[in-house]
């Protein structure tokens, strides 16, 4: 009978213990209903102790859906971030490249004027010395011709006098 009841205990419910008169025997039926009774609360028991674990076991796997999901959105959140980064690079190197089109774009331009005004100058400068040569020229023609004429005039002076 004492078993029972330390069944009974360890199962901690006091308020469905089956009070035992060790000092009479207990008949058939009565040791049956006494077994049933255990049964009835032992399975009581374990229906609690697996609500227990399925709550648990349902709250762990909230708990784990909820870690994925927050591991998900944060390795989501890398990629993006790692794409914002790489589009950032781009556009710099793009920006880069627009100032070093820009520079020699300049550069071209700058150096196509010097070129021009290298070419005006040269035009310029051979133009002058061609003048110049012109000028030359006609005034050594002029002055050969101014000899000749005195030459000429002379000698006839010379003739005439004689």
């Amino acid at each position: 009978m004492k078993l029972v009841k330390n069944q009974l205990q360890r199962y901690q419910q006091p308020e469905q213990l089956i009070l035992v008169n060790s000092s009479q025997p207990l008949s058939k039926d009565q040791i049956m209903k006494n077994q049933f009774q255990i049964l009835v609360i032992q399975f009581s028991a374990i229906k609690k102790n697996n609500s227990k674990i399925q709550k648990s076991s349902k709250q762990h796997l909230r708990i784990f859906y909820f870690q994925k999901e927050i591991e998900n959105k944060f390795e989501h959140l890398k990629q993006h971030n790692q794409l914002d980064i790489q589009e950032s690079l781009n556009i710099l190197q793009e920006e880069n490249q627009n100032q070093k089109l820009n520079y020699y774009y300049n550069q071209f331009w700058s150096t196509q004027k010097e070129i021009k005004n290298n070419q005006f100058q040269n035009k310029n400068q051979k133009n002058s010395q061609i003048h110049r040569s012109k000028f030359i020229a006609s005034w050594g023609y002029s002055n050969k011709q101014f000899i000749n004429f005195k030459n000429i005039l002379q000698k006839l002076i010379i003739l005439t006098i004689k």
